[in-house]
């Protein structure tokens, strides 16, 4: 995966900035991969939620091979905590997100299908990026960010999932 050892990547990683990748994915989603990961999460009866205007979250996009190997390398940078996929759905401009949020873990998004405006809140400004198939972000765990569907599209939140789920060592003050 190119961008996990782009020294840029590495330098966010270690001073908790976010980090835009134009054109970083080596492979691109189909619609029918989509379809077939939503069929998958249905018929193993995994946690799927929907939002108003057509957005539909699934809980594990692991199953597309593409997704996997992008999880297998974002997470040897922490082999004790696990990594999953979120695959967002938005079948049109208007379909509702979770509004500016932070997440508990470091987020790799990689834009598969369609546009969306993804901004980032840093202390010092407000980011926009009107991320295109193919783009990459990283944003490290408690950084607001937002994003708004310019119309129908897919994107992949991949995280380190600190927290609760980390039973090292390092972290198991926060359990």
């Amino acid at each position: 995966m190119p961008i996990f050892s782009k020294p840029e990547f590495l330098e966010a990683r270690k001073n908790k900035k976010h980090q835009f990748f134009p054109q970083s994915a080596d492979d691109q989603l189909s619609w029918e991969e989509v379809v077939e990961c939503v069929n998958y999460n249905v018929v193993n009866d995994i946690y799927m939620r929907k939002l108003n205007n057509l957005t539909i979250i699934l809980h594990d996009a692991s199953i597309n091979p593409k997704i996997a190997k992008i999880l297998e390398v974002f997470g040897k940078f922490e082999p004790t905590v696990p990594c999953t996929a979120h695959m967002y759905i938005s079948l049109s401009k208007l379909s509702e997100t979770f509004g500016w949020h932070k997440d508990k873990g470091d987020v790799v998004f990689w834009q598969a299908i369609g546009s969306t405006k993804f901004s980032v809140r840093e202390p010092d400004k407000l980011y926009e990026y009107n991320m295109q198939p193919g783009d990459m972000i990283y944003v490290p765990r408690g950084m607001m960010h937002n994003t708004e569907p310019m119309g129908p599209r897919v994107g992949i939140s991949m995280g380190l999932e600190y927290g609760k789920y980390d039973r090292s060592e390092e972290h198991t003050s926060e359990l």
